[in-house]
């Protein structure tokens, strides 16, 4: 993943954030982290995801954040 890539996915995620600020509960955040886990470009490894390049520990936790792919 190049660095413009993944300056452009944060980029995109704060706007997102922005618009709705705050932090998922356990049950919401646990489901969009299982999300995470089934799809084939999340590494185990580094609990990123290989397309925008996000710490989904963090992402999935903010209630603003989306999915690059819109599974959540």
């Amino acid at each position: 993943m190049s660095w413009g890539k993944i300056a452009t996915s944060m980029y995109k995620s704060a706007k997102d954030v922005a618009s709705n600020p705050g932090w998922l509960g356990d049950k919401e955040f646990n489901e969009r982290l299982n999300v995470c886990k089934s799809c084939n470009l999340y590494n185990f490894h580094t609990k990123r995801c290989k397309e925008c390049g996000c710490f989904m520990m963090v992402k999935a936790r903010v209630a603003g954040s989306k999915c690059p792919l819109q599974k959540w």
